[in-house]
């Protein structure tokens, strides 16, 4: 089917993440200095409306509202072969237009998947303001990006280790803690950073 033969490869979800906007505060000195009266006109300023004073004067939204903005967007990646990120680039959420605003992405996919061509391709092609964490180098044993997650995989994994097997980290102890990897000089510049997993989960 479309997901693979499932037994060979371990099933990874990735998330793209949408940020609610955050609004624009009302700066009601400004308002006062326009002459804008306390009561229902403010809040069709808020509300992105002009209004008209009793002088005869309009007041438009943008002179008595500051800051604001879209709602950032987070792209979580964790692919555990090239065969699933092919599957990934061809999903429509991950085209070109869809990914313009992308703020960051976080990289969870092991080592000796992104060290590939494949991927080193798809994250040079992400867009350039993204910022990139990497965090698929060799980690102290028994650490995990999301405790919360690897907590309730382990108890899944009590029912059924083949449908649920154990959080990767806990799974793989060994590994060199030296190994680097090398996509920050190879992925075509772009701003890649080495991350590390900063929580701990205790068994």
């Amino acid at each position: 089917g479309e997901l693979g033969d499932l037994s060979r490869e371990p099933v990874c979800v990735c998330w793209l993440l949408r940020m609610p906007a955050v609004p624009p505060k009302f700066d009601a000195a400004a308002a006062k200095a326009l002459g804008v009266p306390s009561g229902p006109l403010r809040g069709k300023l808020c509300a992105g409306q002009c209004v008209a004073l009793a002088d005869g004067s309009e007041v438009r939204p943008e002179q008595v509202l500051r800051g604001g903005s879209a709602g950032e967007e987070l792209l979580l990646v964790d692919v555990a072969s090239p065969s699933q990120l092919c599957e990934l680039r061809r999903h429509p959420l991950l085209s070109a237009d869809r990914l313009a605003a992308l703020s960051a992405v976080v990289h969870l996919t092991p080592a000796a998947v992104a060290a590939t061509a494949a991927y080193r391709a798809f994250c040079g092609a992400l867009p350039a303001a993204a910022r990139q964490l990497l965090l698929h180098g060799s980690p102290p044993p028994r650490r995990f990006a999301f405790v919360a997650s690897a907590r309730l995989q382990l108890k899944l994994g009590a029912l059924n280790s083949e449908v649920f097997p154990p959080p990767r980290g806990l799974a793989c102890e060994g590994g060199d803690g030296g190994e680097r990897s090398e996509l920050r000089r190879e992925s075509g510049g772009a701003d890649l950073h080495e991350g590390e997993m900063l929580t701990r989960l205790v068994l």
